[in-house]
């Protein structure tokens, strides 16, 4: 049993899926293993839960199954997977599944399972129609959506994953209200950073000050609206940040190490980011999970997402919010969103404080939050065109946070 708790993404179907994202990064994995068919047999299921319980500390456990695409294992596979659970799962203790999907193979059925084992579903939605299909395939947002409309017909969790992409980061506003039109409460919005061959950062990325300008205008619309209703995933880890409790999102921790991945066959990785030939921990088959999450390889992979920050970063006023983000993103040690997680967390800091205080006097954060309100629309509704943009990028207004929707 390792003494830190640790997570365990479990890929069951490896890298492949049911659609062609143009910019899924996790599509050639599956030339990692050419020769095998990517499905997690029974026996490395059984491994595989059977070792994560003996090396948690436990007693509260979180199962996540990712992909690729991890309905195409079918329901059969899960309904296995909450078997397993039980039988292995130690006295007292509390296990949670997850499952992140496009939901295209959901059905009654599916929902029906879900609801009853109350798994948390993570469904992958970026907007609407035309931004969504841009990346994901035509008519694909519709079938999202009627996915989303039968899981809250059936009354299971829910949060919706949206990619910002280049295209996405252009129209926060519109963005956001069409989650909130279709009922969404829980959202995640995920940078996507790619390079080429080159080096290059790809056309599709989202980079700089635009992810920070999209955070910004997605948070001025939540302030303004949904304080207490609506949970954003990178609002809540600012304010669990500045509250001083450990970061709640991997990417803006001191150290990473303690998130890492399964594949199909039991092969451990570091990362889900890092999945790669040459950083393979070793095999659920011939070692335990606490030997490998405690391994001398995985602890200096940890260790350097600190080590490797830029000499920039250590004088930056906002390190311990960001930490330098995720390792993945960075150019000699700094973030390709150095500039937008600066710009985001210098211009809601004040304000992310005073709910906190709110919070801290035992009201909830709908209750107080009415001066913060009141203090972001004046400060927008007051900026002309030709002042600086309210969001303090140092460009004009008309030239910065006006251009988007």
């Amino acid at each position: 049993m390792t003494m830190q708790p640790f997570h365990i993404m479990a890929k069951p179907a490896g890298a492949s899926c049911n659609l062609r994202c143009a910019y899924c990064f996790y599509l050639d994995k599956i030339d990692l293993y050419a020769e095998s068919a990517p499905r997690m047999d029974d026996e490395t299921l059984e491994a595989f839960v059977r070792s994560y319980f003996e090396a948690f500390p436990g007693p509260h456990i979180s199962f996540a199954w990712q992909g690729g695409e991890p309905t195409l294992m079918g329901l059969d596979f899960f309904e296995r997977v909450v078997e397993l659970q039980q039988k292995w799962c130690p006295s007292g203790w509390q296990v949670e599944n997850s499952l992140q999907t496009n939901g295209v193979l959901l059905d009654d059925a599916w929902a029906a399972f879900l609801a009853r084992e109350d798994f948390l579903i993570g469904l992958s939605w970026d907007g609407p129609p035309h931004i969504h299909d841009l990346h994901r395939g035509a008519g694909t947002c519709e079938v999202v959506r009627s996915a989303w409309e039968l899981l809250q017909r059936h009354g299971v969790r829910t949060n919706v994953l949206t990619v910002v992409h280049s295209g996405t980061a252009q129209e926060p506003k519109t963005v956001y209200d069409y989650l909130r039109g279709a009922g969404v409460e829980h959202m995640q919005f995920i940078p996507l950073i790619r390079f080429d061959d080159g080096g290059q950062v790809t056309d599709d990325s989202v980079v700089g000050l635009d992810y920070g300008r999209f955070l910004i205008g997605v948070w001025k619309q939540w302030i303004e609206q949904d304080v207490g209703k609506v949970f954003v995933q990178t609002f809540e880890a600012a304010l669990s940040s500045l509250a001083g409790m450990p970061a709640s999102l991997c990417v803006f921790s001191k150290t990473c190490g303690s998130n890492l991945i399964i594949e199909h066959n039991g092969d451990i990785y570091p990362c889900d980011h890092f999945v790669e030939a040459d950083r393979v921990l070793g095999n659920i088959h011939n070692e335990g999970l606490d030997v490998m999450v405690t391994s001398s390889e995985q602890q200096a992979f940890g260790e350097q997402k600190h080590s490797d920050l830029a000499a920039t970063c250590h004088e930056c006023p906002v390190l311990t919010l960001c930490w330098g983000g995720c390792p993945k993103d960075r150019v000699d040690g700094e973030s390709i969103l150095c500039a937008g997680y600066k710009r985001f967390f210098e211009y809601t800091k004040d304000y992310h404080q005073y709910i906190l205080q709110v919070l801290a006097e035992g009201k909830t954060a709908a209750e107080g939050v009415q001066p913060v309100i009141d203090s972001v629309v004046k400060q927008w509704k007051s900026a002309g065109r030709n002042d600086p943009c309210p969001c303090g990028s140092g460009r004009k207004y008309k030239r910065c946070c006006a251009l988007l929707a």
